[in-house]
């Protein structure tokens, strides 16, 4: 069994490409592969990783450029996180297990708050609301089936966890806060229409 860490990062966010990539050499259990997508290629990271350059005038879209980040990750299992956000050391820790496809990895908010995720085939399936954190390791055979969806924004992952779902992947939670998640001056959207969406497209597979 192996395990990558991916990520993306637009020239907006490339600034945070060093603290992000310190909180990956600090993981108690270290990947098997390492892969950035960006628009600019990243020095002094101290990292040996993929690079998967994304040309300098494409506009961002989610989905696009993290199936390109995963596709290029060649493990068993893929974790993403957002190059704004950091893993803790224990984060990758015991994910490489037998009775869950995805784990869910817990957050620790710099507004304060808490989300540890217990959710399960049955109420992802609901689609009441975006029950797994973004980044939550999973394993790729599953991804190959089915990656992130387009046409959902920046809401593809709720997208993806439903989707994986209908195609009866296990969910798991670590039970644990693994990642610190850079949520102040992010958009919140809203979870209409996106939700409509959801089920309209799961309608169909």
């Amino acid at each position: 069994m192996s395990i990558g860490v991916v990520t993306v990062a637009s020239d907006l966010y490339a600034e945070n490409l060093p603290a992000w990539a310190e909180s990956v050499r600090a993981l108690n259990t270290q990947p098997d592969q390492i892969v950035i997508a960006c628009q600019t290629v990243p020095v002094d990271l101290d990292l040996d990783c993929t690079i998967v350059l994304i040309p300098a005038d494409e506009p961002w879209d989610f989905a696009t450029w993290w199936n390109r980040a995963i596709a290029a990750c060649d493990t068993d299992w893929v974790a993403w996180c957002g190059v704004d956000d950091t893993y803790r050391p224990h984060a990758m820790d015991s994910i490489e297990r037998n009775d869950a496809d995805v784990v869910g990895l817990g957050f620790q908010y710099d507004t304060g708050q808490t989300w540890i995720p217990q959710a399960d085939n049955a109420a992802i399936r609901a689609v009441e609301g975006n029950l797994i954190p973004c980044g939550s390791p999973f394993r790729k055979s599953l991804w190959q089936r089915m990656p992130i969806p387009q046409g959902f924004g920046p809401l593809a992952d709720w997208a993806f966890w439903v989707g994986l779902a209908f195609i009866n992947a296990r969910f798991a939670s670590t039970g644990r806060i693994d990642v610190d998640y850079s949520f102040a001056g992010h958009i919140n959207p809203p979870i209409e229409p996106t939700r409509t969406q959801i089920r309209d497209w799961v309608q169909s597979l």
